[in-house]
């Protein structure tokens, strides 16, 4: 899919994240390993300004588990894995909105239940690629959640989590 974003229009940048567009799911995450939240949306860009670094200790995020059995939540931001990159990619020739969010387990357990998350980062907009453009994602790209384990490159940790889409009615 596509978008059109001007980062130069604002200093701050929100993103939202569903379990389902109708607000009757939500996500539920357990196991033993990290979690992460990522998103790449990119546009063809072969010059520009470099890009802009927001650091996870910068970022606020909300995890919205209303009416959930929140008690049974076990995690950690960590904020040392987590971060926002606004503007063009070092050594390549797209401009990027590229986000990470790192949940780590508590105590040895992950155990993360949600309907939405949102976060959010304020930035400098005279640092970042100047107009509007379409940015392009895909579900080949970054636009996921996933464990410990590095499908990607076949890369098994002995860490492993579960990922499950359940009714809001079953929470």
């Amino acid at each position: 899919g596509s978008f059109p974003a001007d980062l130069s229009a604002n200093d701050s940048i929100r993103f939202h994240w569903d379990a389902s567009s109708d607000n009757t799911k939500y996500i539920s995450i357990k196991g033993n390993g990290r979690t992460r939240v990522e998103f790449q949306a990119t546009h063809d860009c072969p010059v520009g300004p470099g890009e802009v670094e927001i650091l996870g200790v910068d970022i606020e995020y909300d995890i919205n588990d209303e009416g959930l059995d929140a008690s049974s939540q076990s995690y950690e931001y960590n904020p040392d894995e987590s971060f926002v990159f606004l503007g063009k990619c070092d050594g390549c020739t797209a401009c990027e909105i590229y986000t990470r969010l790192q949940f780590d387990p508590k105590n040895g357990v992950l155990d993360l239940n949600l309907i939405s998350l949102t976060f959010s980062v304020e930035y400098d907009s005279s640092k970042v690629v100047q107009g509007e453009f379409d940015y392009e994602w895909h579900t080949s790209g970054y636009c996921w959640m996933r464990d410990s384990q590095n499908r990607r490159y076949g890369r098994s940790l002995e860490e492993s989590n579960t990922y499950v889409l359940l009714d809001l009615s079953d929470g």
